[in-house]
């Protein structure tokens, strides 16, 4: 069932399985086989843990016009281009949700 599926041009591996939280939103988590970024999606936000960032450890998260990169311990909005104060509150909102899972990706990922 982990085959091989396709991002634009990458390969990546669906390794934790679609969890439904109510009946309308879905949340998809996924991570890539070689160096290239963790994802997850919720509607048309894309979040991002490259592999091997820098410090301090973060979070990009991009829509089709906008994009951030949001601190994952403190969730100080480190740079904004695009996104209504309104939407990165949901945003904030969104991560201190998930905060254990995405110290865990970036410990796991982006720690040496």
């Amino acid at each position: 069932m982990n085959s091989p599926i396709f991002y634009g041009s990458v390969p990546f591996i669906v390794i934790i399985c679609t969890f439904l939280q109510n009946q309308l939103t879905t949340y998809t988590y996924y991570t890539y086989i070689i160096n290239i970024p963790l994802i997850f999606k919720i509607k048309n936000l894309k979040f991002y843990i490259y592999l091997k960032d820098h410090l301090p450890a973060h979070i990009h998260v991009n829509s089709p016009d906008s994009e951030a990169k949001i601190d994952i311990h403190t969730f100080e909005v480190l740079s904004s281009k695009g996104f209504h104060k309104k939407d990165l509150n949901r945003i904030v909102k969104l991560l201190k949700e998930r905060q254990k899972f995405l110290i865990e990706i970036w410990r796991d990922n982006c720690e040496e």
